[in-house]
């Protein structure tokens, strides 16, 4: 792995771009190639249900050669989101080492969560999907909804919920520390 001396001002938002949209495909070939200024590309696990990440797997390892190559490019992904294809493999028992608590059943469609083994499976996911042994920076994606959810259905506790999400936090954090030493995670 080399480091990347300086990122772009600007990067590639991932969101709603997907595999299979040749408009996205061409964006994404456009903004990695050596005649932009571009290094930086964010994706997430949830970003068109995974797709987002396949399609930026595609292009990295495409054969190219006036595209930037992985090890010129920062990409950061985030997990936390329990969606579609996750809702599926969570409904079919796949995340059953994940206590119940920690899961946030903020709406019938949108569950969330930060427990170190999702954290785990989506950046496994991840990887396989961009097909890349590492990303450069992983982010948890909207670690709020814990709380959002606790202060929904009770405002009288809010320190305590704050307290409780912090603690979740660095529960992700010491096993993304993990990761880092393994080498699949940069930062």
């Amino acid at each position: 792995m080399m480091t990347i001396e300086k990122l772009s001002r600007i990067g590639i938002g991932m969101y709603r771009m997907c595999l299979g949209n040749k408009l996205n495909e061409n964006a994404l070939f456009k903004a990695l190639s050596r005649e932009t200024d571009i290094n930086v590309i964010d994706t997430s696990t949830n970003y068109c249900d995974g797709e987002s990440e396949s399609l930026v797997g595609k292009v990295l390892t495409s054969s190219n050669d006036k595209l930037l190559s992985r090890s010129e490019i920062c990409l950061a992904t985030k997990y936390g989101y329990i969606q579609g294809n996750n809702m599926t493999l969570y409904r079919n028992g796949s995340f059953k080492n994940i206590p119940d608590e920690h899961i946030v059943r903020y709406s019938p469609n949108c569950f969330h969560c930060i427990h170190p083994e999702f954290m785990r499976d989506q950046l496994t996911r991840s990887l396989h999907r961009m097909q890349t042994s590492y990303v450069d920076i992983l982010f948890i994606h909207n670690p709020e909804y814990f709380l959002m959810d606790k202060i929904k259905s009770s405002n009288e506790n809010v320190k305590g919920y704050q307290n409780q999400m912090l603690d979740r936090i660095s529960q992700s954090f010491e096993a993304m520390e993990e990761e880092i030493h393994k080498g699949q995670i940069l930062s």
